[in-house]
């Protein structure tokens, strides 16, 4: 089964007294950004159920604190092409945590940057989308300082992810990479290069997989762990720590996968996963099969020995003998 999706948590603890509020950058439905902003450490933009679009700039970046954390709540959000979100940790300072969660869709448009945590460490990044997550815009979470950590980028989707530009998460050399985490409840359609030098992390998992992007995840404890469970198609060029860090997997609908085209370095350990399915029809499935809860032997609504509508020995409202409510 796929991954359960869960809303994830806001950065950051209780807003500050002097956080920016979501009405000082605009108001309306649509709600439109535009200029440049500084925003708060801990703050909480709420926008409740609109769609917000940035056409400015979102700017955390405060040298004396480290930059902190923000979180957006909205209906949809969108980084338009103009638009962007920096939360630079400024010198050695750590970069800012943001956190992105909507009912409806994420896109980040931007043929350029659209988000850049860089820092000592690098910040974090959570796009959590009801919808889908899309777009060309590049995401910048590379750590910088002697030795420190890239940060962690989490994308989850209700429906799909395409996404197709550049995605960083180096660490410095003596540091270690992030993790890139995407979870798709129908497809993730990656195009873009994941850079996780050092180290880093790289899990996709979806119904359907089409990667054609490269993941650099060299350096000690590099992994690179995919799933497809209906289809699955790789194209691009995989490195990480070794052999069994490269694990590619898929389910039953999606075999053979595509394969063919793609390059694992230094190799990689594949394998079909039998129990991997994505609302396929079958035994257990919801919509036909011996247990289905539409037909079948065990069905609610049709004929069957232990039917809950229909004639059978222990049905509750039809003849049999210990039926509640026929004659027996």
């Amino acid at each position: 089964m796929l991954s359960g999706f869960v809303t994830i948590a806001l950065f950051g603890g209780p807003t500050s007294a002097h956080a920016t509020v979501a009405s000082q950058l605009c108001t309306g439905d649509p709600c439109v950004i535009t200029g440049s902003h500084s925003i708060d450490d801990g703050s909480l933009l709420d926008f409740g159920a609109a769609s917000v679009q940035l056409f400015g700039t979102l700017d955390l970046t405060q040298p004396s604190i480290g930059s902190g954390s923000v979180s957006i709540i909205a209906g949809d959000f969108s980084i338009e092409t103009s638009g962007v979100l920096v939360a630079n940790g400024g010198g050695q300072a750590p970069g800012g945590d943001v956190s992105i969660v909507v009912l409806g869709d994420i896109a980040l448009i931007p043929q350029g940057l659209a988000i850049k945590t860089q820092g000592n460490p690098a910040g974090d990044i959570v796009l959590d989308a009801g919808g889908s997550v899309t777009g060309s815009g590049a995401l910048n979470l590379t750590g910088q300082g002697p030795s420190t950590q890239g940060g962690d980028l989490t994308v989850s989707a209700g429906t799909d992810i395409v996404l197709s530009g550049l995605m960083q998460g180096d660490g410095t050399p003596s540091g270690q990479g992030g993790t890139f985490t995407f979870l798709a409840g129908a497809s993730a359609s990656l195009a873009g290069d994941m850079e996780l030098a050092v180290g880093g992390t790289a899990i996709v998992e979806a119904c359907d997989v089409l990667m054609t992007g490269s993941i650099t995840a060299t350096g000690t404890g590099g992994l690179v762990d995919v799933l497809g469970l209906d289809s699955l198609e790789m194209t691009g060029t995989y490195q990480a720590d070794s052999v069994a860090a490269i694990l590619i997997e898929w389910g039953p609908l999606a075999d053979p996968p595509a394969l063919g085209a793609a390059t694992f370095v230094p190799g990689s350990v594949q394998a079909l996963d039998p129990s991997a399915t994505c609302g396929v029809v079958g035994d257990d499935d919801d919509s036909a099969g011996d247990d289905d809860d539409s037909a079948g032997d065990d069905d609610d609504s049709a004929t069957g020995d232990d039917d809950d509508s229909a004639t059978g020995d222990d049905d509750d409202s039809a003849t049999g003998d210990d039926d509640d409510s026929a004659t027996g």
